[in-house]
């Protein structure tokens, strides 16, 4: 058994998750059949049951094979290996402390689960789990008071489950983002709604385009980015749907014309990214640039951009040279937390080297309150808050939620025993720097 324990207390929040277990009403590879008489080579028992109802489990064998079942069971000549058991939730009591439990069974040993389920001796609500979209069937765990835990996927009603706080740990599921985990309170007689969106992971791309110069040159280059992809070409060029990355590219020899220096940048989702260079004949007169960025640390990224057409690209201190003559404009590039200093242009002469100073400042980032007034006090109102940006916010009474970011949030009044629910509901209102968003129930 102390083996047994050490395991329990080791098992992490998404440990069934990770698993994939399959729950009551969903499908599985077979069922546990009861056997009047014990192998002598071994078995392995489960020993549930409540107040005379046969309580359901869900094992796991070593071999990953899902079996669901419930009441007492005996499988005999059982495989070697690690076996998990799910004690599912029992309206009005609590489940086993050691949910899940394992057992680690050899050849010719017997073990035995037991799920000892305790009546629940306060106050009792529901629970409703709804993730959305429904038909995704987001798998889901939730822990709650004197050690409760259950796990499944898609909508399910959690019926005369104790009073407390419960954490719901969302479930990672291919090609949708994981919504954070939430902690909320039943309160008694009432219903606790835990709700999550899955939006869809949209696979970034965008465009470039290349643009070598004289044109007439027709001047090779190779593109490569980060991401593994490589592409080359001829002269003037457009590639679009390009996933956002950062991009290499260098330029290719042309005779009688000095060879430009590679330069890399970032593409961004849904943008286009313009790199262009300019060829100068052997001989022609260059010039030389100087970048300075300040702090040194942040490493700013920049983009200077000459008259001709030409582009390059860079990040933090650095010297440009080899520059044909003429007027330059640069672009600060966006750094977080910091704001975004205005461009700046000069002209690059012979002999006569350019510098670009800048320094980044830092940016406060506007932020607001909400205050959540539900009456009369002492119902401790349960309510549950959602931003347009994502972010879940659940409780219940009075609470002061500070230093939120601007967006729009509606709130959402939930169910209280004995008493009509406010009217609209839910409601929505627009934080905005400095200011408070007030919801309160006169």
């Amino acid at each position: 058994m102390a083996n047994n324990r050490k395991t329990q207390t080791a098992l992490t929040l998404t440990f069934l998750i990770l698993l994939g277990l399959t729950m009551l009403g969903c499908e599985t590879s077979g069922d546990l059949v009861a056997l009047d008489s014990p192998s002598t080579t071994g078995w392995l028992a489960i020993e549930s049951g409540v107040d005379g109802f046969e309580s359901a489990w869900l094992l796991v064998a070593p071999d990953g094979t899902e079996l669901y079942g419930s009441g007492d069971s005996l499988l005999t000549d059982p495989q070697s290996g690690e076996y998990w058991i799910l004690w599912q939730p029992v309206e009005e009591w609590n489940s086993p402390t050691a949910n899940p439990d394992s057992r680690a069974f050899t050849d010719g040993s017997t073990e035995t689960f037991f799920g000892s389920y305790v009546r629940i001796k306060v106050g009792m609500g529901d629970i409703l789990i709804n993730p959305d979209p429904k038909e995704l069937r987001a798998r889901w765990n939730l822990h709650g008071p004197d050690g409760f835990f259950a796990a499944g996927k898609g909508r399910r009603n959690l019926k005369r489950r104790a009073v407390g706080e419960y954490t719901v740990v969302w479930g990672r599921m291919d090609g949708f983002t994981t919504p954070p985990q939430a902690n909320s309170m039943l309160q008694e007689s009432a219903t606790l709604e835990l709700r999550a969106n899955y939006t869809p992971v949209v696979e970034p791309v965008g465009m470039i385009e290349i643009d070598p110069n004289p044109d007439a040159l027709d001047a090779p280059w190779q593109l490569d980015s980060d991401a593994g992809g490589v592409y080359s070409g001829n002269g003037d060029s457009v590639l679009v749907e390009l996933p956002a990355a950062t991009y290499t590219i260098t330029w290719g020899a042309v005779s009688g014309f000095e060879t430009p220096a590679a330069s890399t940048a970032s593409l961004d989702s849904a943008s286009t990214l313009y790199l262009g260079t300019v060829y100068i004949a052997v001989d022609e007169p260059v010039g030389t640039i100087v970048v300075n960025p300040d702090p040194d640390m942040l490493q700013a990224p920049w983009q200077l951009v000459s008259d001709g057409g030409a582009q390059y690209f860079g990040s933090g201190d650095d010297t440009v040279t080899g520059l044909p003559l003429g007027r330059y404009a640069i672009v600060w590039g966006d750094v977080d937390g910091y704001q975004t200093p205005l461009g700046a242009e000069a002209v690059l002469e012979e002999g006569v080297p350019v510098q670009f100073d800048v320094t980044y400042e830092l940016a406060v980032e506007p932020v607001g309150n909400v205050l959540i007034d539900p009456n009369p006090d002492d119902l401790q109102a349960p309510w549950q808050l959602e931003s347009d940006a994502g972010l879940l916010y659940s409780g219940s009474g009075d609470s002061t939620l500070v230093d939120l970011p601007m967006g729009l949030y509606t709130l959402t009044w939930g169910q209280v025993e004995g008493f009509e629910t406010p009217s609209p509901n839910p409601v929505s209102q627009l934080l905005e720097p400095g200011a408070s968003a007030v919801f309160a129930i006169e």
